[in-house]
């Protein structure tokens, strides 16, 4: 036993431990490039090759300069008169080779017998006692790494039991059928052929996936969503929530679904217990951050294609919630969560914010780069190998094969989902997916002066929703309520044709045009393939679908007469950037002056405009003077174009036709504003202000932002103390602490 940990397993531990770091030093080395032009998937599954390299034992002699192969010290020397005469296979045991340099010499310290310095003879027959003091700090560095592997994957294993266990207590099982219908939409389309259980749970502050042989979603219970109404979310398709929750709801699932899909939590395992053998590299512990960080930004990144401009918004919303939620708590290692870091929320919004399909070129130039990584990797080794004399380096590089003892059986305990769907079920409704009778959606139906007025919407639900070109199409699709699709301004009268077909599941349906003296006429209430020619009078023309309890199949309306260059305007939900044609038309009479501008009607609707509209809504209302809340002002910042948004705030600002912003306010925008206007706001807070959230903020400064802080702080009377001092040296730049301590020393 002595001699295969000694000799064997923890030579080969330390060996691969090393070689992985390198290969982490190398990826890591690269990532400055990689991380800005590659996918984030492709960052994520290149630690695969550290993962590798920490599991397999081998190594190749390629004459690489960070190849080396070392020998580790004797557990027991020869004295020189006792040493065999081999000198073809006999190696000093304290050697460091070149392995890539087989013709050069090996570099040797010559033995004991041929030293003339006084003292050399000293101990011949028991031995070299420095050799013996190498042996035996060999020895104790060996049991030392077994029990502090043995003991770190206890300690992990512990952890999880616990933090399973207490998950077992607080969680719920949700059993909504709305939940289960769409859940199992998901996981047809990822092909996801065993179905998780959902639950929420009020020990939890972030949506979280855990449980390796049965993945189980656990819920915050401020995130579930027991409503009725869930939609599915497809690139090119302009849906719409009807309650928040929902929203939340949907993004989380299919999060964590892709989580499923991808097998992370595998992922996740294996290099967890990698970590546990490794315990004492802290490179390898940095890698595992980062593979983390990267496993969010590659789902992130997996979901985005699936999601409209509007999605994104919403997305980036969703992970600002869950910041909201103080995400303090230490998660399971062996766990998948939405958002594990705060301090990792920016990166992972400004990838949503600018997010962008990858290239044929991009693809083809990152598989080069993995093809010429894959071999680097395999060469770069560290090769220690066990003191076997009667081995001779030049021939046997790898010092026996290591036992794989490393083996666990954790069992997943979150309840079992007995009743677990089918995922090649085909989709249907539900009977759940009701409506209050006595709702002002439920009586819109036949009510003409309702129908002729705002837009009422209790529930809209849709599956496999498209606004392609001039056309409306839904698999699925259930409405109760008013839903207005086109908005079209005519300066004539115009004749148009409308088709559509659709087929009636449950309650009533029709689609019906709104005259611009508020006259309806029902184009089709009946389902059946139906072409109507309308005429749109001089004014506003409004097409509409209204349902009470409406419960429709294949749907289609077809408007292909409806040309914007035939029109004065037209608003409807073929547009990318907007999904309520009412909100869309709010937008322009807002931007021309023809209707004054509410904050709290133009906050409502946020989500549904385009970033630079919504930065134009933000300039009128501070040009009016309106006062905003710190949530708010976020609002403003993520749905907008931030360049143009922090432009105009820091122009109100610097004009005073708004009020000064409080620190808290400051703060709380920070995150979102684009370079070079993050300086600005924060010098017109008061001095006692200025330097608290100079300092709590100053991460998101760039050098210059930061000096002309500092320039303003010091200019204005601030006092920096050693402390302070200390404080912000890591992110001064070299001119910046120069400045720095010339002022502290004067």
């Amino acid at each position: 036993m002595y001699e295969l940990i000694t000799r064997q397993l923890f030579p080969t531990v330390l060996s691969l431990s090393l070689s992985g770091a390198l290969t982490g030093i190398l990826i890591a080395a690269v990532r400055p490039l990689t991380g800005r032009y590659f996918s984030k998937k492709w960052n994520y599954y290149i630690w695969l090759l550290v993962v590798a390299r920490l599991l397999i034992p081998f190594h190749f002699e390629a004459g690489l300069p960070w190849t080396l192969n070392i020998h580790a010290p004797a557990s027991t020397v020869h004295s020189g008169s006792a040493a065999p005469d081999n000198s073809d296979t006999a190696q000093p045991d304290n050697m460091i080779r070149n392995a890539g340099s087989l013709a050069q010499p090996d570099i040797t310290i010559p033995d004991n017998e041929n030293l003339t310095h006084p003292g050399s003879m000293i101990q011949r027959e028991g031995g070299n006692p420095i050799d013996r003091i190498k042996a035996g700090m060999w020895t104790a560095a060996a049991y030392i790494w077994l029990l502090g592997a043995v003991l770190t994957l206890l300690v992990k294993l512990l952890r999880y039991l616990h933090f399973q266990k207490g998950l077992q207590k607080s969680c719920t099982r949700i059993s909504d059928s709305q939940i289960m219908i769409q859940e199992n939409v998901f996981c047809s389309r990822l092909q996801i052929s065993k179905i998780p259980a959902v639950c929420e749970s009020a020990s939890v502050h972030s949506p979280m996936t855990i449980g390796l042989l049965k993945p189980v979603i656990i819920l915050p219970k401020t995130v579930s969503c027991n409503d009725a109404v869930v939609l599915s979310c497809m690139s090119d398709s302009p849906i719409r929530y009807g309650y928040h929750s929902t929203e939340q709801f949907q993004l989380i699932l299919h999060h964590e679904l892709i989580h499923v899909a991808r097998r992370d939590l595998l992922y996740k395992w294996v290099y967890e217990l990698l970590r546990c053998v490794h315990w004492f590299n802290p490179v390898l512990h940095l890698i595992g951050r980062q593979i983390s960080k990267d496993c969010e930004l590659s789902c992130d990144e997996a979901l985005l294609p699936e999601l409209t401009a509007y999605g994104r918004q919403l997305y980036g919303n969703l992970l600002l919630d869950t910041a909201q939620q103080q995400v303090s708590c230490r998660q399971s290692a062996f766990s998948t969560t939405l958002l594990e870091n705060r301090k990792d929320l920016k990166k992972r919004l400004d990838s949503i914010r600018y997010y962008k399909r990858s290239t044929r070129m991009r693809i083809a130039f990152s598989a080069c780069v993995f093809a010429a990584m894959l071999p680097l990797s395999a060469c770069s080794s560290i090769w220690i190998a066990g003191s076997d004399s009667s081995r001779n380096p030049h021939t046997d590089f790898v010092d026996g094969s290591a036992d794989s003892a490393t083996s666990a059986a954790v069992s997943d305990q979150i309840p079992d989902r007995s009743d677990e769907h089918d995922s090649g079920t085909s989709w249907s409704y539900s009977d759940s997916l009701q409506s209050d009778r006595s709702s002002d959606a439920w009586k819109v139906y036949d009510n003409d002066e309702m129908i002729a007025g705002k837009d009422i919407t209790d529930i809209w639900f849709a599956s496999v929703c498209s606004g392609g070109k001039q056309r409306f199409l839904a698999t699925n699709f259930a409405l109760f309520g008013s839903y207005s699709f086109v908005i079209a301004y005519v300066d004539r009268d115009i004749d148009v044709q409308i088709s559509s077909s659709f087929e009636i599941r449950e309650g009533k349906f029709k689609i019906i045009h709104v005259a611009p003296d508020n006259s309806i006429v029902t184009l089709n209430d009946t389902g059946a393939d139906t072409t109507s020619t309308v005429t749109m009078k001089k004014g506003r023309n409004v097409l509409k679908m209204v349902g009470q309890g409406g419960k429709v199949a294949h749907v289609r309306i077809d408007y292909p007469d409806i040309v914007r260059s035939d029109f004065a305007n037209v608003f409807s939900s073929e547009n990318a950037e907007y999904f309520s044609s009412e909100n869309a038309e709010y937008v322009y009479l807002v931007k021309n002056g023809l209707v004054p501008a509410e904050k709290e009607q133009i906050v409502n609707v946020l989500y549904d405009v385009d970033e630079k509209d919504a930065s134009e809504l933000f300039r009128i209302l501070l040009t009016s003077g309106a006062s905003f809340t710190d949530d708010e002002l976020c609002d403003f910042f993520i749905y907008s174009d931030a360049a143009l948004s922090g432009r105009y705030l820091t122009d109100a600002l610097r004009d005073r036709t708004i009020s000064p912003l409080s620190a808290d306010a400051v703060s709380a925008i920070m995150p979102y504003m684009e370079d070079g206007y993050r300086a600005e706001v924060l010098r017109q807070l008061p001095m006692e202000d200025f330097y608290d959230v100079f300092s709590e903020n100053i991460f998101y400064l760039d050098s210059s932002e930061i000096d002309e802080c500092l320039t303003f702080y010091i200019d204005g009377g601030g006092t920096l103390t050693y402390s302070m001092y200390y404080e912000l040296s890591p992110y001064l730049d070299e001119r910046s602490k120069s400045r720095l301590d010339q002022l502290i020393n004067d």
